[in-house]
């Protein structure tokens, strides 16, 4: 059905000019972001994020047939996926942001391969909407105390 919408919409942009936006969202949470909190890596975002990408898709002069994905701000590549599901998620994240370890262990979250997958690029939303994620990985950490980055 996300097909034949994004046809239909590709159909009236092509042919009567109206101007579509097909956003492809992840996880959409309507929590603090403490509660949502490692789910941050690569799958859930915030509510919050999730209207400003709708407002800003609908205010966009001149989009036509456009498919963008919405979804968490990670700096997680394929590659770093892949380690994390090969069974190292502690380097991955070590890697990322130095020092999140110890305080992540300290409050009991342990990170499962499942957190760090998929990784969607929203690249194309930022720079076609103008849109600004608010909830990072980086936030969520910050709130714990880590002082990286």
């Amino acid at each position: 059905s996300k097909l034949y919408v994004e046809q239909m919409s590709d159909f009236y942009a092509r042919m009567h000019g109206v101007e579509t936006v097909n956003l492809r969202y992840l996880y959409i949470r309507d929590l603090p972001l403490e509660q949502i909190g490692i789910n941050l890596l690569a799958r859930q975002f915030t509510d919050t994020d999730a209207a400003d990408a709708n407002l800003l898709a609908v205010t966009q002069p001149d989009l036509k047939n456009e498919v963008l994905h919405i979804g968490p701000d990670t700096v997680l590549t394929q590659q770093d996926t892949n380690q994390a599901m090969a069974g190292n998620p502690w380097a991955v994240l070590e890697r990322k942001w130095p020092g999140c370890e110890s305080i992540l262990r300290r409050l009991g979250v342990e990170p499962d391969p499942s957190h760090f997958w998929p990784v969607v690029p929203i690249h194309r939303a930022k720079r076609l909407l103008n849109w600004k994620p608010e909830s990072k990985f980086e936030s969520y950490l910050h709130m714990l105390g880590w002082l990286g980055k």
